[in-house]
């Protein structure tokens, strides 16, 4: 890839699998790991409550935090976006492009979906739907 080939996507709504967090991201919750187990092993750190880092349990999957996927061509695509999309193939309009990676937005409001609400069938395991913008008007 290259920076030539990479302007052509912006502005396009391209599919994109999330792979999972991004490279920025991995490294800034790694930091904030290891700042938080110095802090614990100091002197002033100990007998005190424990923090919330962000890593430790995984932010739960409404968090939002910037995540990372290919296209169709294998192009890498940096996003903001909740970590329940990780394993996901949603649309995302690019909306900038570098050498090596497209910066882009989820398509639609997809990031913002709310789950909703069913009354699952007990032992089976689904994938939990979501619905983009007002609920719909029950079928009479």
């Amino acid at each position: 890839a290259s920076l030539a080939g990479n302007r052509r996507f912006i502005g396009v709504r391209r599919p994109v699998l999330v792979e999972g967090l991004s490279a920025r991201e991995e490294k800034r919750e790694a930091a904030a790991r290891r700042d938080a187990a110095e802090a614990a092993q100091s002197p002033a750190g100990r007998g005190g409550t424990p923090e919330t880092v962000p890593g430790d349990d995984a932010g739960g999957p409404e968090e939002m935090v910037q995540l990372s996927g290919r296209t169709t061509c294998d192009r890498i695509v940096v996003f903001d976006g909740p970590r329940r999309l990780v394993g996901r193939i949603i649309d995302v309009d690019i909306r900038d492009a570098g050498a090596w990676s497209l910066d882009g937005v989820v398509a639609d409001g997809l990031a913002h979906a709310v789950p909703l609400e069913l009354d699952p069938v007990p032992d089976v395991a689904s994938p939990p739907l979501y619905q983009i913008g007002p609920p719909a008007r029950p079928v009479s």
